[in-house]
């Protein structure tokens, strides 16, 4: 079953490689539907040991909310993936990603080096600040 053969306007997706770039969508609704199956899977068992109710292992191997979760995240994924808006949307998103100017290695060095550096001496002056409020704070007290 195609999720995305949608009709689409022709003349926006001229010069995309719109094949090409149906793999790294789906690949990205599947790591949605991971990532909410994870979480829906925390959630409810969060619920149960609330509740005190047990979890047991479906088939020796995994947790009725492991379960529980990736069903319902598969379920809310297909109907929610499945819209042709939320694929046009993907579409464009994917499209607009592939103009981005990406920085080269050297660059991105740099400027993590500069991040860290700079962290670093935000850092030193910000614990100096505490330290001094904290003596004239304690001083206060005192007296």
């Amino acid at each position: 079953m195609d999720f995305l053969a949608v009709p689409l306007d022709r003349r926006f997706l001229k010069g995309f490689e719109v094949e090409n770039d149906r793999k790294w969508i789906y690949l990205s609704y599947f790591v949605i539907i991971a990532l909410v199956a994870w979480v829906l899977h925390k959630a409810i068992f969060l619920g149960l040991g609330i509740a005190r109710l047990p979890n047991p292992k479906l088939l020796q191997v995994a947790p009725a909310s492991a379960v529980a979760g990736a069903a319902i995240a598969a379920i809310a994924g297909l109907f929610y993936f499945s819209r042709p808006h939320v694929n046009a949307f993907s579409l464009e998103v994917l499209q607009e990603l592939k103009k981005v100017t990406w920085p080269m290695k050297d660059m991105t060095y740099k400027s993590t080096i500069v991040v860290v550096v700079l962290v670093m001496i935000v850092s030193v002056i910000l614990g100096v600040f505490d330290w001094v409020m904290n003596y004239i704070v304690g001083f206060l007290l005192q007296a």
